[in-house]
């Protein structure tokens, strides 16, 4: 049985007749990865079978699933206090407590959308890393040279990806573009990586040529191109970080379209609300840890100054100056 470590908590799973592993390929990049293990300290647990007959293209309300939430072409049911994921190709069983989730998976030539089932499976271990006191967060986060920690947090066109990457540019190091994990560690925050490509639209290549020869085809449906940050950027990610009151900037990046790059303040409040915009999971009613993921970025912005950087036409002409030398400068002011 395959396993592998977000951080410190073992996530195990078995592959019943199906020909591919569509959760290995999910958690490739996580920690040790090791195979022919036992699941019985693993704290979370996926069985993936292929779908059974039309069992996966059933409609979930027709069996008593209440609609919860949706996420591109997934779906979200709750009944009692489990909860099912549909892509009306695929199912996902999340039952309560500590049982093992079930996973009915069709072959890659009938998914609804290509890469649904692996969004599929990444929701369903958002949702339930929360039983074990780890909370998604839509974010980016690199620690620079001078060892500040910035978070950087927004939607998607946000500016996020481009303001990753002339971070990194500039020597900085990395968790990841989009994806990242809090949880509490002696009374403060730490921030553990899901690795996974980069996608990248083609403003943001033309502005980093060098990134550009280490990405992939575009992926479809839309153009945005793959990028193995291991390879652009070898030796610079880093697992996860602990953060230090002082020492980190929540960045909320904006694309403004005027001229000229700007840094600006940002009041704690103003904050506070766009990083519940990327904690989605805190409105689905059902899910566990509530109180404890709340609690998280409430001590994630006190540990952090909060900053809005309004990316003008100069960020993709000169990323370098127009975006990583006014971070720097934001940093050292404090």
């Amino acid at each position: 049985m395959p396993r592998a470590l977000l951080h410190t908590t073992p996530i195990a799973w078995s592959t019943e007749g199906l020909a591919l592993d569509p959760l290995g390929d999910v958690l490739s990049r996580l920690d040790a990865p090791m195979s022919d293990v036992g699941a019985g300290d693993a704290a979370l647990r996926f069985v993936l079978r292929p779908v059974a007959g039309g069992s996966a293209a059933a409609d979930p309300p027709r069996d008593g699933w209440e609609p919860s939430f949706f996420h591109g072409v997934v779906q979200a049911y709750r009944r009692g206090g489990a909860f099912l994921l549909w892509d009306r190709a695929s199912r996902v069983l999340l039952p309560p407590g500590d049982a093992a989730i079930e996973a009915e998976i069709a072959p890659p030539e009938r998914e609804v959308a290509p890469g649904s089932t692996a969004a599929m499976l990444q929701i369903a271990l958002a949702v339930t890393a929360r039983r074990v006191g780890l909370f998604h967060l839509h974010a980016a986060a690199l620690v620079t040279p001078a060892g500040e920690v910035v978070i950087v947090i927004g939607g998607s066109g946000a500016g996020k990806t481009t303001t990753t990457l002339a971070l990194l540019d500039a020597g900085a190091d990395y968790l990841g573009d989009d994806a990242l994990f809090l949880a509490a560690e002696g009374g403060g925050v730490r921030v553990i990586a899901f690795p996974r490509d980069f996608h990248l639209g083609a403003a943001t290549l033309a502005a980093f040529p060098r990134v550009a020869a280490h990405a992939g085809p575009p992926s479809p449906p839309g153009d945005k191109r793959p990028l193995d940050p291991r390879a652009a950027f070898p030796g610079r990610g880093r697992a996860s970080v602990a953060l230090e009151a002082g020492r980190v900037l929540a960045l909320f990046p904006t694309v403004a379209g005027g001229p000229v790059t700007a840094v600006a303040p940002m009041p704690r409040a103003d904050a506070f609300g766009h990083i519940l915009a990327s904690s989605a999971a805190l409105v689905v009613e059902g899910l566990p840890g509530r109180d404890e993921n709340l609690a998280l970025l409430g001590a994630l912005l006190a540990a952090a100054r909060c900053a809005e950087i309004r990316l003008g036409a100069d960020a993709l002409a000169d990323p370098g100056a127009a975006i990583a030398a006014r971070i720097r400068a934001c940093c050292a002011a404090a």
